[in-house]
């Protein structure tokens, strides 16, 4: 008995060891599966990434090519629009090509008067510079008696593009400014004389710097023939504009909020600026910012708005043309900022900064009070403004 249940024993512990194989055999296979599986989904999962790459791909340079068509469109467009709005300008023999648009942006000029009735838009005709049939001919060449040399600053005004006035020969500036006037760009205005004749453009500061026998030093102007005055100062002071002092130029205040300026009071002189010149800091940089004038000091005229203007670098220097103004004359003039400047090392800044080497304006000076200027509506501040001579463009409508 004893040895048939130690038989027993035995073959059970038979079966149980031939189990554990059979469970250790499909163990070993399953994993086996399951690795294979593994593989499998992970090259497929490989293989869709890699499609799904080359499709992003293929999209991006379809996106690409839809964008580069869509510029190809644009730019056909504006020559088509360019060619219909061509106009060829011979001044004093040399032809200059522009376009209608560009001559007309700004109202009430030369161009405009010469243009209106030759271009005059009518209900039913048709462009000048197109045939009946509707295709495109040659733009009939308008000739002008003038200067060609100096038409190109002109011509470059028009455009949008920064006048360096200070990079002309010398004999060339006053001149510009006569062109300008012919052309309308400028304030027009009768001859205000002086005892010599008509009033010189010069060099304001140094003007009046020669006459208090201040030739060199302009920052020793005494504060009773022109006061330098700004919102905040965070180095220098405003009078270092002045004598562009390299070493100790005038800055705002950098954490000084709202807009900045720095204004010139002139005590016993009337100024008409007709271009004026901006030598910029090197810590932050004018990017939006006007140039006012004002004959009480409260009352402000904008005479030039500068709107993500990026003609200033830093410590560089640029000169600008003062188009926004009728012959008037301005006990005060000022630069004040609109807009956030430029840091010079890049950094995000919305904060209306100023960081000035110097200022300088070149026009027309008078000692005492000129005379009336041309007639306005006045709005406002008319008995304000009357004993002053002139009526602020602000109040004009």
């Amino acid at each position: 008995m004893e040895e048939y249940l130690r038989l027993q024993q035995e073959a059970v512990e038979a079966d149980r060891a031939t189990l554990r194989a059979d469970r250790e055999a499909l163990d070993k296979r399953r994993k086996a599966i399951d690795a294979e599986i593994s593989r499998s989904f992970q090259k497929e999962r490989q293989e869709v990434g890699r499609v799904m790459d080359d499709l992003q791909k293929e999209r991006e340079a379809l996106d690409r090519e839809r964008a580069g068509w869509a510029e190809v469109l644009e730019e056909a467009k504006k020559a088509r629009l360019y060619q219909r709005d061509r106009v060829t300008l011979n001044v004093g023999g040399t032809p200059f090509e522009t376009t209608r648009s560009t001559l007309m942006q700004v109202p009430a000029t030369f161009f405009s008067v010469m243009l209106s009735d030759r271009w005059a838009a009518t209900e039913g005709s048709a462009s000048p510079t197109s045939s009946s049939s509707g295709t495109s001919r040659a733009p009939q060449e308008l000739f002008i008696d003038r200067d060609p040399v100096l038409f190109r600053h002109i011509l470059n005004c028009l455009r949008g593009t920064a006048v360096r006035v200070d990079s002309l020969p010398t004999e060339q500036r006053a001149p510009l400014m006569d062109e300008a006037h012919f052309y309308g760009l400028r304030s027009r205005w009768d001859h205000y004389a002086s005892a010599d004749g008509v009033i010189p453009v010069v060099d304001i500061f140094q003007h009046i710097g020669a006459r208090a026998g201040k030739q060199a030093d302009l920052s020793g102007l005494h504060p009773t023939i022109v006061e330098c005055s700004a919102r905040s100062c965070g180095g220098g002071t405003p009078r270092n504009v002045l004598q562009a002092d390299m070493e100790e130029h005038y800055q705002s205040d950098f954490s000084a909020c709202g807009p900045q300026w720095i204004r010139f009071e002139f005590k016993s002189h009337m100024v008409c600026p007709m271009v004026y010149e901006i030598h910029n800091g090197g810590a932050r940089i004018l990017r939006n910012w006007q140039l006012q004038g004002s004959i009480d000091g409260d009352a402000w005229t904008t005479l030039r708005e500068h709107l993500n203007d990026e003609s200033l670098q830093a410590k560089g220097r640029c000169s600008y043309l003062v188009d926004k103004y009728d012959g008037m004359f301005w006990r005060q003039l000022r630069i004040q900022t609109t807009g956030p400047s430029l840091i010079a090392s890049g950094e995000a800044n919305t904060r209306m900064q100023i960081d000035l080497f110097s200022v300088r304006f070149f026009g027309l000076v008078n000692p005492t009070s000129p005379p009336d200027p041309p007639v306005h509506k006045r709005a406002r501040r008319e008995s304000a403004s009357s004993d002053e001579g002139a009526v602020p463009l602000d109040d004009v409508q």
